[in-house]
């Protein structure tokens, strides 16, 4: 750190050339980390020190982790090991539009680069737009706070780190739309599907109450008094039954069954046992939580259907496979003909099963009664409907879907989703894929030229079509959370660094905290949620500290002169040189910065003193950095030459006269007395 310099001989010949830019100290005491409060029922626990080690996180991570687990016993935090040096990560983060931040009045200044050459206009004093509206490069201070998962390692953010894949207990329709709320999607149809809104619940374990049904029941049952008549096949374990009105909210027990109610059912598979008691496979191939064995005789002594069991195997693939086509003409309504289900998108093969059923055709099929062709543009969806159903066939969270979407298209007024943009009439792009550019125009039309050429002629297209690029080329591919997507530093597909999917700095940080702000109000925190958490090679021992100075950092001369002498002066070049005469005692230096806030120091009439061979400017910006201007002095010696050399060397010549004539006057003695 360099102060302002002293005027004799205080910078000599070292600094020559030298420009050093500085921050001062001072600014810098209000600097914000990842604070722990710890709850005061929190308890060592040796069993989870032991994973922590296991897991290989630093020590400098744990005390975050351990008050997470204090308060959700239930969490999983995995350590990724990137094996990557944390100065060569931030380094190659650091490459000009990698990494933006918004230039308005909320972010201080500090959140914004000024090192690269490139990031800021010295001239017009503003900083350099990179991406319509306000994108511009952000600091190495800011990206080294946003890149440090101990500062989010809290309730507020540590969802940036959730494994995005399809979590059933705790994705729920109900949690999508509060994701929604309040947005340009909040219970509103997506254009094109119809005007029908379409029942909350339309999966393949639903069921839906019909006056047909109600005919055969008592008028005053109750819910309670309906499930206790459920049944399901022994092969199943049931999770979750429940009532809903028309609405989608879940219903009391006490509450009446009224016509357009829906009765909602979860399954699990559970292991069969052989002869031996022992417990074995199950026949089905269906994992945890499938919905394929399904039981839709409810109530045994009311519905018609009592006897339709809807049984089949369930591929890793979500493909449904060897369904009894007289199940499937049951289950759809019981009075259908083969001709009629044959219009599902299935195989149909000579031993009377189904194959290859998509689940979600099925499941869109059962709901409208009609070709799946159709589906969409005669049934409402909402934008929760769509997310929802989207992401379970795609076994990804419908959470992160909607934020993605709010955080691309803000108020949805966007061109890019409206439909009507000249050239590109009928074309969406949500997720505001490949939408770059520096202008505006460029950046809709990159997109919808996309969203062209994969045929995204519908807003429901142009979502599914959008999550699933995100998926086929960042979640599948290993980049399966909000920060990894950001930050590529998960090499195992695509390498590092690169292959990144927004620039907007602080995209997994806000994505991440409302996610967690909609599990937060569904009452699900509790659930095993699994956190994928990077661990670099060589990290600070404290977390990256929050930028918080402001203040204008431009640290540039607009003019610098010195009067009588041309030093073709450059605002970027620091160092120049003069040759003065003999005699000259004093300089003019004139000096103005481009920007009012800053203060210029050294300028003015200086008085030469013997021995002075620079002249330093010290330029100080308003946010506290420093840069020095030097005009290198070239002067005769005798100008360098100072008073106390001259008295030095004036003492020293009569010393050794008067040594001289002391020595001579001895040696004369001496032979005197040996001539005696």
């Amino acid at each position: 750190m360099w102060g302002i310099m002293k005027k004799k001989g205080a910078l000599k010949k070292a600094f020559t050339g030298l420009f050093c830019l500085a921050l001062c100290s001072s600014p810098f005491t209000d600097i914000r980390v990842g604070e722990i409060s710890y709850a005061d029922e929190y308890e060592y626990d040796e069993s989870f020190e032991e994973y922590l080690t296991h897991q290989g996180f630093p020590e400098s991570y744990k005390p975050y982790l351990r008050q997470l687990h204090a308060e959700h016993p239930t969490w999983i935090f995995e350590a990724m090991q990137t094996g990557l040096s944390w100065n060569m990560t931030i380094k190659n983060e650091m490459v000009f539009r990698r990494n933006l931040v918004p230039n308005r009045s909320a972010y201080v200044s500090s959140w914004k680069d000024v090192e690269n050459i490139e990031s800021f206009d010295w001239v017009n004093n503003d900083w350099v737009l990179i991406s319509s509206p306000y994108w511009v490069q952000a600091s190495k201070m800011g990206v080294e706070y946003i890149m440090d998962p101990r500062n989010f390692l809290n309730d507020d953010y540590i969802f940036q780190f959730e494994e995005l894949t399809y979590n059933r207990n705790a994705h729920t329709l109900k949690g999508v739309k509060q994701v929604l709320a309040g947005t340009f999607m909040d219970n509103v149809l997506v254009p094109g599907t119809g005007d029908a809104p379409a029942n909350d619940y339309i999966t393949s374990d639903t069921y839906s109450i019909t006056d047909e049904y109600l005919s055969g029941l008592d008028p005053n049952t109750t819910v309670a008094e309906f499930m206790d008549n459920v049944s399901v096949r022994d092969s199943v374990s049931a999770v979750d039954i429940f009532f809903c009105d028309a609405n989608g909210d879940r219903k009391d027990d006490d509450a009446l069954i009224c016509t357009g109610d829906v009765l909602w059912m979860a399954f699990e598979e559970i292991p069969k046992e052989d002869e031996s008691g022992e417990e074995t496979e199950s026949t089905s191939q269906a994992e945890e939580g499938s919905h394929a064995a399904v039981d839709i005789g409810y109530a045994l002594q009311y519905a018609p259907l009592a006897t339709a069991i809807v049984y089949g195997d369930l591929n890793s693939d979500g493909r449904v496979t060897n369904l009894d086509r007289t199940t499937l003409k049951l289950f759809i309504r019981g009075d259908l003909q083969l001709n009629e289900y044959q219009q599902i998108a299935a195989d149909l093969n000579h031993s009377d099963t189904v194959t290859n059923l998509d689940r979600t055709t099925l499941k869109l099929y059962i709901r409208n009664d009609m070709s799946i062709s159709t589906i969409y543009q005669t049934a409402g969806l909402t934008y929760a409907q769509a997310f929802f159903e989207i992401a379970k066939e795609l076994n990804v969270s419908p959470y992160m879907m909607g934020a993605r979407v709010i955080q691309e298209q803000g108020a949805g007024k966007s061109e890019l989703i409206s439909g009507t943009y000249p050239g590109f009439e009928g074309y969406y792009d949500y997720f505001n894929t490949n939408a770059a550019g520096l202008t505006r125009e460029d950046i809709i039309v990159n997109g919808l030229t996309y969203a062209k050429q994969k045929g995204w002629d519908s807003p429901i297209k142009a979502l599914k079509g959008g999550i699933t690029n995100l998926c086929s080329t960042f979640i599948w591919k290993g980049q399966n959370t909000l920060y990894l997507q950001k930050f590529d530093v998960e090499s195992d597909y695509y390498g590092t660094y690169w292959h990144q999917y927004m620039q907007n700095l602080f995209a997994p940080r806000s994505e991440g905290a409302k996610v967690g702000r909609s599990y937060a109000q569904m009452g699900v925190l509790d659930v095993p949620f699994v956190f994928r958490i990077p661990v670099y090679i060589g990290m600070p021992e404290e977390p990256c500290p929050h930028p918080t100075v402001d203040g204008n950092p431009n640290y540039k001369l607009k003019t610098l002169s010195v009067e009588g002498y041309d030093i073709d002066f450059d605002m970027h070049r620091y160092s120049y040189t003069i040759e003065l005469p003999a005699g000259v005692k004093e300089l003019t230096v004139n000096a103005e910065a481009v920007a009012s806030t800053t203060k210029v120091y050294g300028a003015g009439v200086i008085e030469l003193e013997p021995g002075d061979d620079c002249v330093i400017i010290t330029v100080t910006a308003q946010n506290g950095l420093n840069a020095w201007y030097v005009v290198n002095l070239i002067r005769p010696i005798e100008d360098m030459t100072t008073e106390a050399e001259t008295t030095t060397e004036e003492e020293t010549t009569t010393e050794e006269e008067s040594t001289s004539h002391e020595e001579t006057t001895e040696t004369e003695s001496t032979a005197g007395a040996g001539t005696e």
